[in-house]
C-alpha cells in the first residue's frame, strides 16, 4: 500500500513473448485538515474582526462554504457573532469548524461632582457652572471610545445680614471682633457643604 500518490507501470507478456506496458496512478488521499485563526474585534461598535482559514490535506481543489454564503478563505471587517464554515475537497471529504468573534464591552464611566455657586467644573474642555447631566466620549488607552457621564450639582452660597444699633461708647461683638464704629462689616464662613457663607453686619 503506497503512502503517497504513486505512478505504477503494469507490464504484460503473452505466450509469444509480446509485451505491453500500461502506467496507472494510485492516488493516496489524506483527510482534510482545517485550521482557523481569528482576530477579535478591538472595540465596542467596531466591525474589524477577521478570520483566516488554513486548509491542507485532502484533494484539491477545495470548496469553502460559510453559513452566510461567503466562500472566502480570508475574511475581514466582521462584526461580532458566530461563523460556521464547511470545507469540501475534490473527493467529497469535508471538515467543519465554528469561530466566535467577541466584541469588547462598552466602556462607560459615571461621575458625580459638586461645586459651589460661582465656581465651575472642568469637563470635556468646558467649564460647567450649571447643574445637570452631561456626557462626553473619550478615547481609552487602547483607542476605544469610552463614554463618561457626569451628574453635576451646584451647591448654593449663603448670605445673611443683620442690622444692629449701638450707643456711643458701646461695643458690639461680631464674630470675634469688637466693633465700636458704625458701618458695614462682613465675615465669610464655610457652610456644611463647604461653600462660602457670608454674614453681613450693618452697625448703626
Amino acid at each position: 500500500t503506497p503512502r503517497d500518490t504513486t505512478v505504477y507501470t503494469c507490464k504484460v507478456t503473452d505466450a509469444n513473448g509480446c509485451t505491453t506496458e500500461q502506467p496507472f496512478q494510485v492516488n493516496v488521499v489524506f483527510p482534510v485538515v482545517l485550521n482557523a485563526t481569528a482576530t477579535q474585534i478591538s472595540c465596542y461598535g467596531k466591525q474589524n474582526g477577521a478570520i483566516k482559514l488554513d486548509v491542507s490535506g485532502g484533494a484539491k481543489p477545495y470548496t469553502i462554504k460559510w453559513t452566510d454564503s461567503s466562500s472566502e478563505a480570508s475574511r475581514t471587517n466582521l462584526s461580532s457573532g458566530t461563523y460556521a464554515v464547511t470545507v469540501t475537497d475534490a473527493m467529497n471529504q469535508h471538515q467543519d469548524t465554528t469561530i466566535t468573534l467577541v466584541e469588547q464591552a462598552r466602556i462607560e464611566v459615571a461621575l458625580t461632582a459638586s461645586v459651589c455657586e460661582g465656581n465651575s467644573y472642568a469637563f470635556d474642555n468646558k467649564e460647567l457652572s450649571t447643574a445637570g447631566n452631561y456626557s462626553a466620549t473619550f478615547k481609552s488607552v487602547d483607542g476605544c471610545d469610552s463614554v463618561v457621564s457626569l451628574n453635576l450639582t451646584i451647591n448654593p452660597a449663603f448670605e445673611s445680614s443683620e442690622t444692629t444699633a449701638i450707643c456711643q461708647g458701646e461695643t458690639y461683638s461680631f464674630h470675634g471682633k469688637e466693633l465700636t464704629k458704625t458701618g458695614q462689616y462682613s465675615d465669610t464662613l464655610a457652610s456644611t457643604l463647604g461653600c462660602d457663607s457670608i454674614i453681613i453686619c450693618n452697625l448703626t
